[in-house]
């Protein structure tokens, strides 16, 4: 456990050395709810209010999602990539490190969402009981463990296919309703997209904000994806060579 803090406070040294990077992981949910609420109420002619709920889920799946990508993938992948576990030399302590950016991960995205929370109430006029918070951050935190999985899992990619990844995710985020509600797009590609995690845990906090019955699909959806993620990363990451646990030292050639 002291080896686990001592390389959480290392990574989050090491993205205050870089705050460009930091700022830009907590601002982007910010504008991305910002700009979603103005738009959207001056093309309807409504008050904002009338879509700081639907934005809020928004913003907080974006996060999720960006956080899983640029932060976690991105530094596992380089690690991975730079064979990293070398200077470690030991694999217990490689996956240690890697779990390190996981919970800084989680400390980014937890303070992205309270600052939607404030973003909401002063903006948008969202004032909630602080039941229905502690709710939201419940929620949040399922999408944290769906998507930190895909992270991993997207680490695992070789280097030449790592910014395809990324590409497909974005589009994929776009056609999702997060930044454009699916009922805008066309009848072909809005079934499509309603099988993707990003949808699938969108739908499950636009059902919670609205009130609405919940739908077993997004659950059984969500679900699969994580269990599928989870039994890729479970498959791969002992087998790659970077992370293997049951690699032999090389013992030195007598003379």
């Amino acid at each position: 456990m002291q080896l686990l803090n001592n390389y959480i406070r290392l990574n989050l040294g090491r993205l205050f050395k870089t705050p460009k990077k930091l700022v830009f992981l907590i601002i982007l949910p910010l504008v991305l709810y910002s700009l979603g609420v103005f738009l959207t109420a001056q093309t309807q002619g409504l008050p904002l209010f009338e879509f700081g709920e639907y934005y809020l889920i928004c913003a907080i799946v974006f996060s999720l999602l960006i956080n899983s990508y640029l932060y976690l993938s991105r530094n596992m992948s380089n690690d991975k990539n730079n064979h990293f576990d070398v200077l470690l030399r030991n694999h217990k302590k490689y996956f240690l490190f890697n779990l390190s950016y996981v919970v800084v991960s989680g400390i980014i995205i937890l303070f992205t969402t309270i600052l939607l929370f404030i973003l909401s109430w002063f903006y948008g006029g969202l004032v909630w009981s602080p039941l229905r918070y502690i709710a939201l951050l419940l929620f949040t935190f399922i999408g944290f463990l769906s998507f930190s999985l895909f992270g991993i899992t997207v680490s695992l990619a070789p280097r030449k296919y790592f910014s395809l990844v990324g590409y497909v995710t974005l589009f994929v985020a776009f056609l999702s309703g997060l930044f454009l509600p699916l009922e805008s797009l066309t009848t072909f590609i809005a079934p499509v997209m309603r099988v993707i995690p990003v949808y699938s845990l969108a739908d499950i906090g636009w059902q919670f904000i609205f009130f609405r019955a919940y739908e077993g699909m997004d659950f059984a959806f969500l679900g699969l994806w994580t269990l599928g993620f989870f039994s890729v990363a479970l498959i791969f990451y002992p087998q790659a060579s970077e992370y293997s646990t049951n690699k032999n030292s090389k013992k030195p050639s007598k003379k």
